[in-house]
């Protein structure tokens, strides 16, 4: 059988009862987990004169906790560290959180050591990863606990609610917004709410802000031109044809999202008041925060910022109209990433 050499020591054999030079090293074994034979690569010991593979108490536990995590791998079981995470969102003891589920003090450290837990457990333990599970479970037993931790877990899982609810709608607005979808409408990428929100944040730094039909150009822009570069999207945004130029799809929902959030500030301004004509100017009320984009990304924002710095939104609505993608698209259709090589900047 293949064994793999590591180390060398010199030490008495167990077999020659004798001081010998001893190789250390790696071989594969199989060992009995559950009455299910789990083939690990286990660290063991040879001896050259009589030629007998041993392993010391602390290589024989390290075996086992090898084969213990492969057959926990195996059958979609916790690993130790990952109970132990659970445990520690909630900021509870061991003891604590034993009491709540009604195991046996010890029998949660037992896990975390490394033992291995039975599927009952185990299941009990996947619920809790659910901050409002967690929330049953600690209704249902908190006069088991001290009133101070009362107080403490009570404060965490508000956060871990609010957390909860955050990651909830960011996944529902990245799906909103590109429809979960890759593929050339998409621009070959999921939607990613960080960078769209960071780019329009960018392009509503300026003094006085920027109107919302020209807001919507430049993000299109945006996105059109690093996809003619590098065959792929930045934000992962889908497109549609609107009679006054290219818009993301669901925009103005994303707009109320910002201004709810008082991120962006937005002023209703009248162009002709006999004809009822009124814009919509947004302005970021923080400095956009670009650590989601890369140099490449950065680049590209600052260029469509540069080139249509001087454009007012009448300009560039009626400059968007003369790209391929705006006038090979039918209105209230997605507008095609593959139009992008053809784009005027």
């Amino acid at each position: 059988m293949t064994f793999k050499e590591i180390g060398m020591k010199r030490d008495i054999c167990p077999v020659c009862e004798a001081e010998r030079e001893i190789k250390i090293g790696l071989k594969k074994e199989m060992l009995a987990i559950n009455n299910e034979l789990i083939e690990i690569e286990a660290r063991v010991e040879y001896c050259a004169t009589c030629k007998e593979f041993f392993a010391d108490v602390e290589a024989e536990e390290e075996n086992i906790q090898k084969a213990y995590r492969a057959y926990r791998q195996t059958h979609d079981l916790l690993q130790p560290e990952e109970i132990r995470e659970i445990r520690e969102r909630y900021g509870i003891s061991q003891r604590a959180f034993s009491r709540l589920l009604g195991w046996g003090e010890i029998t949660l450290h037992r896990y975390e050591s490394g033992a291995l837990q039975d599927e009952a457990h185990n299941n009990e333990l996947l619920l809790m990863k659910d901050p409002d599970n967690f929330r049953l479970l600690f209704e249902r037993g908190q006069d088991k606990l001290a009133p101070h931790l009362i107080r403490q877990i009570e404060k965490r899982l508000v956060g871990l609610s609010s957390e909860k609810h955050q990651n909830w709608f960011k996944k529902y607005l990245e799906s909103f917004f590109g429809f979960a979808r890759i593929d050339i409408y998409s621009g070959f990428r999921h939607f990613d709410l960080d960078k769209f929100e960071s780019a329009i944040m960018f392009f509503a730094r300026h003094p006085g802000g920027v109107l919302k039909t020209k807001l919507n150009k430049l993000a299109w822009y945006f996105d059109f031109l690093y996809f003619k570069k590098l065959g792929v999207s930045v934000t992962g945004t889908v497109y549609i044809r609107l009679p006054y130029g290219p818009v993301p799809k669901n925009y103005d929902f994303f707009l109320h999202k910002l201004v709810s959030e008082e991120a962006l500030l937005m002023e209703e301004k009248i162009f002709d008041k006999a004809r009822d004509i009124i814009g919509e100017i947004y302005l970021a009320a923080e400095e956009p925060d670009l650590s989601f984009l890369t140099v490449e990304e950065r680049q590209c924002l600052e260029q469509v910022d540069k080139h249509f710095q001087n454009l007012n939104a009448a300009e560039i609505s009626r400059y968007s109209h003369e790209e391929a993608g705006y006038q090979n698209t039918k209105d209230g259709d997605m507008i095609s990433y593959e139009w992008a090589k053809d784009l005027k900047i």
